[in-house]
């Protein structure tokens, strides 16, 4: 017969919980950091949007809503612009137009 004696454990804390999330949200900034390193010009172009778009309603006094509908555009606008600027540069280079003598 074998006795199974209790084992004390120590109560969880809040950040033993939010622990995994933490690790993996730590995971995901350095691949996005990486991604960042290896093309600063998607980087550029992506955020140009939200730039403008933050710099042009600075000024105004916007509600909350207004405000969220702001950034939601600014994101998805910086995220298009990337798409397509990512298609515009993974497409062959075209040949270099002849300069014509105008007279």
């Amino acid at each position: 017969m074998t006795v199974k004696t209790a084992v004390k454990t120590s109560p969880r804390t809040n950040a033993d919980m939010v622990a995994p999330a933490v690790d993996r949200l730590k995971g995901a900034v350095a691949l996005i950091a990486a991604h960042c390193r290896e093309h600063p010009d998607e980087v550029a172009v992506g955020m140009a949007p939200w730039l403008m778009l933050t710099a042009a309603t600075r000024r105004h006094h916007l509600n909350f809503a207004e405000a969220m509908l702001i950034s939601e555009c600014a994101v998805w606008s910086g995220f298009f612009a990337a798409q397509a600027y990512r298609a515009w540069k993974d497409k062959p280079a075209g040949t270099v137009p002849a300069l014509r003598k105008v007279t």
